[in-house]
């Protein structure tokens, strides 16, 4: 009974940190793998001036429904590219390892990735699983969060939240 509330209480405070919609995303500074594949360090919320929302898609290329949902979160970022800056964040710990992944899939991958081996951002942002998403407005408070694979009408709500319809 003891280690069963033990458990309860620390699942009741992890889930009061959850970063959740409607709060303002914290700046973590990651190093980011640019499609061209240069590598710059920058605040993984940060958007681009003439850009109104960011994208941010945490996955590990060992997680299988990050493989699902790759091709969906692309169609969404395609549809929303003059208004959206879309970045991934590897979770994974082995940077080589995403390299040669992402370079050996960069047509999966025309964003920019992040590496967050340290697990900096995971803990600041609050992911418990992959692949979670967060759409940060031009304020870069969370207007959307969702986890797992996106369905088609997660999709089209945030085409519609970032077209502002």
């Amino acid at each position: 009974m003891k280690y069963l509330l033990a458990l309860l209480v620390t699942t009741i405070g992890f889930s009061a940190l959850a970063l959740e919609v409607g709060e303002t995303a914290p700046c973590v500074i990651l190093e980011n793998y640019q499609p061209d594949g240069q590598s710059i360090d920058h605040c993984i919320r940060d958007k681009k001036e003439e850009q109104t929302h960011t994208l941010i898609e945490f996955f590990s290329i060992t997680c299988s429904a990050c493989k699902a949902n790759l091709p969906k979160i692309t169609e969404v970022a395609n549809q929303v590219a003059e208004l959206a800056t879309t970045r991934f964040v590897s979770i994974d710990r082995n940077v080589e390892q995403v390299r040669n992944y992402i370079t050996a899939n960069r047509q999966a991958y025309p964003f920019e990735v992040a590496f967050d081996f340290e697990r900096d951002a995971k803990r600041a942002y609050d992911v418990i699983s992959t692949p979670t998403l967060f759409v940060l407005d031009q304020n870069n408070v969370v207007v959307f969060k969702h986890e797992g694979v996106l369905s088609e009408t997660d999709m089209n709500t945030i085409v519609n939240i970032v077209k502002g319809q």
